[in-house]
């Protein structure tokens, strides 16, 4: 008997997630595209009433010349000077990195206070029955460090029990976060369909731990963005190649929130598993390199492609993310 060959390549997959990756970075360009036709046609309108102005100041310059005696040409060769100087001044308006900064920006989430906000992590190793994550623990170690360097307060925890875990999203949802522009969560645990595990091997709708600081719970995060990072299987099917020497955190995720302001990133897809090595998780590792590299200069969404790109070249998969924020949101080392 003879096997059947599949009509397929053997580089299929990878092929087919790397051009899912690109399709949403592609989506996302466009939009800012427009966003970006849409300050053009704003600038443009203003040259055009700054063109008019000037057009009327200049019959009015020419008209008191005239009447002091000045001849055609030195009026001429005034007006040629002032001509000169508006085109400068103008140039430099529109090649200015500052002001194309500036710019871009005028459209993002603040981010000025210090500390930014509070960053909380969750990682959960140890578990009665299911496998210890081992090496797991340097990814705390990664985050905090990350979250530091970008003027978070950082408070982690480690192998929470159900019980703890809600309660520490209770006590997030009740405290005070006026003097914070931020808040960011990352969860690293073993995971299945839209949920993570506790240190007791319960399964906690990932969800529901969110509801805990959107706005009707915590109203001094509203219109703050939310974020939140999930290193953790979603399902049992395996993405492309397998990682030498990898693990599985071990055990299909839909989300969607009727809430602006909220960014969801998964390690993985719905209905596959996440992976991790002796010495960490690929995704965690991405995501704090990419972070710390271009945080100040790229805008989330643009990071989050980035590491997706990382993700699918070296690894052989790639993460997703849900969003729902309104602005863009850089993190400045300032």
């Amino acid at each position: 008997m003879t096997t059947k060959k599949s009509r397929f390549p053997s580089d299929w997959n990878p092929c087919r997630l790397r051009l899912a990756c690109l399709n949403r970075m592609l989506t996302h360009t466009e939009e800012r595209l427009a966003e970006m036709r849409e300050r053009v046609l704003a600038l443009t309108q203003k040259l055009d009433n700054v063109t008019q102005e000037k057009e009327e100041l200049q019959a009015r310059v020419e008209e008191f010349e005239r009447r002091q005696g000045l001849s055609p040409d030195e009026t001429v060769r005034a007006m040629e000077s002032e001509n000169e100087r508006l085109r400068h001044e103008l140039y430099k308006k529109r090649h200015d990195p500052v002001s194309q900064k500036d710019c871009m920006r005028s459209k993002s989430y603040e981010m000025s206070h210090k500390p930014r906000g509070l960053a909380v992590i969750i990682n959960n190793t140890k578990f009665i029955r299911l496998q210890e994550r081992v090496g797991a623990e340097e990814d705390t170690d990664r985050v905090a460090s990350l979250f530091q360097q970008l003027h978070f307060d950082v408070v982690s925890h480690s192998n929470l029990d159900h019980a703890k875990m809600v309660d520490v999203f209770i006590q997030l949802g009740q405290a005070d976060h006026s003097n914070y522009d931020c808040f960011v969560c990352c969860i690293m645990s073993h995971g299945t369909s839209s949920k993570v595990f506790s240190s007791n091997d319960v399964g906690i709708d990932i969800c529901e731990l969110m509801k805990h600081v959107k706005m009707e719970r915590c109203p001094s995060l509203k219109g703050k963005p939310k974020l939140f990072f999930i290193q953790a299987c979603q399902g049992e099917a395996v993405q492309g190649r397998a990682l030498d020497n990898g693990t599985h955190d071990s055990k299909q995720f839909s989300f969607m929130s009727h809430e602006a302001d909220i960014f969801l990133g998964l390690s993985t897809v719905s209905g596959f598993v996440s992976k991790r090595n002796c010495d960490g998780a690929p995704y965690i590792r991405f995501l704090t390199e990419v972070f710390g590299e271009f945080g100040h200069e790229h805008e989330l969404m643009t990071m989050m492609g980035m590491i997706c790109d990382q993700m699918n070249s070296q690894v052989g998969m790639v993460s997703s993310n849900h969003s729902t924020l309104t602005k863009d949101l850089y993190f400045p080392t300032n």
